[in-house]
């Protein structure tokens, strides 16, 4: 939930560009993170049904 508050202070009040770049970055990384974690989870629930 940080994350989200703090873009939405960088995305909602930019001071520099340099901010929404960074901001862009962190998104992208924090998406892919999330995308990794579930497709680990499908992996660990497929094998835990096959067992």
């Amino acid at each position: 939930m940080m994350s989200v508050k703090w873009d939405r202070n960088i995305f909602g009040h930019p001071s520099k560009k340099a901010d929404l770049i960074e901001a862009k970055d962190d998104a992208d990384a924090i998406i892919k993170i999330g995308v990794n974690i579930i497709q680990l989870m499908e992996k660990r629930i497929y094998r835990l049904k096959k067992s």
